[in-house]
């Protein structure tokens, strides 16, 4: 129950919260996550997901590539900002 509380008042929130999957295209240069993202108020980076493999919290020196996928707390700005990173 406390996991679904914090859930819901994410949704609530003024700050219009999300959990959502961002995902490396093909092409993307690999780079250490310290290189692809910097620290941010409009996103939290929880987990990288990479085939069935997890890493939570996901040191500096993980590598971002191809395949991977980030599991993000964001915010609508946040959103756009990392969409915009992997579009690039």
């Amino acid at each position: 129950p406390g996991v679904g509380n914090v859930l819901a008042a994410m949704r609530r929130s003024d700050n219009r919260l999300r959990v959502v999957e961002v995902s490396i295209p093909p092409g993307f240069a690999s780079l250490a996550l310290r290189e692809f993202v910097g620290a941010s108020r409009d996103y939290i980076l929880l987990a990288a997901r990479i085939g069935d493999q997890w890493q939570f919290n996901p040191p500096p020196e993980f590598i971002v590539g191809p395949g991977t996928t980030l599991v993000v707390m964001v915010n609508p700005e946040g959103r756009g900002m990392l969409e915009k990173l992997v579009a690039a």
